[in-house]
């Protein structure tokens, strides 16, 4: 016998204890069936509980400790001298898994916490299984304790085909359909994926773990069009897609941003290089445009001959004037009296191609110091501005063609009357050949799908 203990019944606060006296039978006649289970309570001093109708729960749970019960149900049950006796199953019919799988009993009495520690149902319910286990001992892949399941499992009520278990080079993968229509994949082989589909047979929903680089979940519309997709290995804009319209311009994020910083004055070195002025770090969502923009003013003072300054946007630091790409301020006049204060503005546009945290500097290189008492920049500051996508052409000058075939090859003339080769280049194809790559990568995810389904040996 086995005792256990619960301190509240109802309101009198007592502590009883439960003496589980053994398991009878178990209905044999029917399945779902009924198990007969009898008792006693007494309180904390051994005695029989008053001779009462008492209100008691029932659960089955396949562990001593378990939250969640396999099977449940109340009854009123009269209590006399302590004894009681019940037949579980008498409200709600015990189904053949939850007595297969769930033997700890749990008892609640008026309303109370269940009692502690659950009795074990010691006599195992044969008769739950004996109507199925009798009609397939003896299958390749069946019943008794240790056998293996090796090859495939069909499920199969007599009218129509509803799933399909099977194993795949030491994977399982599971198929739900009704009546042979297919409703649902799980896949184990590789990496986790499940696939949902309606019931017109289109996939509408797809799970995927994504191998080691992070989950995926897509949904499609009835056409078969990809309308939402979260994506957690992908960062900025190509991690998520959300039907048109569905979000409105105050709700969006990672969409056109902006980074800005200023300085109230800076010096630099006449040295034939180019130095920061002021830097400002960009953190990009994803691949787009970022326009930078630098203004200052270059102050030479009292001038005795020429004095010039170069100005230009870049991502790394230092070096000389980028062809195209810088301005040149100069003051030649060697009459003038106190400050020379030229205005300054250069701005210059960049394709980045992935999420990222980028730096752009406004830098500047001043020459002929030696022809006046001072030199400094003031108002300094720098701009940055990311753009996801253009909306027209982005021309810009590159010192190569690279592998773009439409690079247009012009003469650039220095501020010395040098000629230098330049390209004239649209960033536009940089854009579209990022959207590209992403359109193949989705196509190969498509077709290790549709190997999968192959491999099944499933036509959807």
């Amino acid at each position: 016998m086995r005792a256990f203990h619960n301190r509240h019944l109802g309101n009198l606060l007592l502590l009883l204890i439960m003496i589980v006296t053994g398991l009878a039978s178990l209905s044999l006649g029917d399945v779902p069936g009924k198990i007969s289970y009898q008792g006693k309570l007494v309180d904390d001093a051994g005695n029989p509980v008053p001779d009462d109708q008492y209100e008691m729960l029932f659960y089955i749970y396949d562990s001593p400790t378990g939250d969640i019960p396999s099977w449940g149900e109340t009854q009123k049950v009269d209590v006399v001298d302590g004894m009681f006796s019940v037949l579980l199953g008498s409200e709600t019919p015990i189904e053949t898994w939850a007595a297969n799988f769930g033997m700890y009993l749990g008892i609640s009495v008026n309303g109370g916490a269940e009692m502690s520690p659950r009795p074990p149902i010691v006599t195992v319910p044969y008769a739950f299984i004996a109507d199925v286990a009798d009609s397939v001992r003896g299958e390749p892949y069946l019943n008794e304790e240790g056998d293996t399941l090796s090859g495939g499992l069909v499920l199969h009520d007599g009218t129509g085909m509803g799933g399909r278990v099977s194993l795949i080079d030491g994977a399982a993968n599971l198929i739900l359909a009704d009546n042979g229509a297919t409703r649902s994949k799980l896949y184990g082989q590789e990496f986790g994926t499940l696939i949902l589909y309606d019931t017109d047979g289109d996939v509408t929903a797809t799970l995927d773990a994504h191998r080691s680089s992070g989950g995926e979940l897509r949904l499609e519309d009835s056409t078969g069009i990809m309308t939402f997709q979260l994506r957690s290995h992908v960062a900025g804009d190509d991690g998520t897609i959300l039907p048109y319209n569905a979000v409105n311009s105050y709700e969006m994020l990672d969409e056109p941003g902006i980074a800005h910083a200023v300085r109230s004055g800076a010096k630099i070195a006449d040295d034939g290089a180019m130095h920061t002025l002021v830097g400002v770090y960009l953190t990009t969502p994803g691949p787009g445009y970022v326009y930078a923009r630098g203004d200052c003013y270059a102050a030479f003072y009292d001038p005795t001959g020429p004095v010039e300054a170069y100005f230009q946007i870049d991502t790394a630091e230092g070096g000389g004037p980028i062809g195209l790409r810088h301005v040149r301020v100069h003051h030649d006049d060697d009459d003038a009296i106190g400050a020379v204060r030229l205005p300054v503005s250069v701005g210059r546009v960049f394709y980045i191609d992935s999420a990222r945290s980028v730096p752009f500097h406004l830098e500047a290189l001043v020459n002929l110091t030696e022809n006046c008492s001072d030199h400094t920049m003031f108002n300094v500051q720098v701009t940055a501005m990311f753009f996801p996508t253009s909306y027209g052409p982005v021309i810009g000058a590159a010192s190569q063609a690279g592998d773009n075939p439409e690079a247009v090859p012009i003469t650039f003339v220095d501020d010395d009357g040098n000629s230098h080769q330049m390209y004239e280049v649209d960033l536009r194809y940089y854009e579209l050949r990022a959207k590209e790559a992403r359109a193949r990568a989705l196509e190969a995810e498509l077709e290790l799908h549709e190997a999968r389904d192959r491999a099944e040996g499933i036509r959807d």
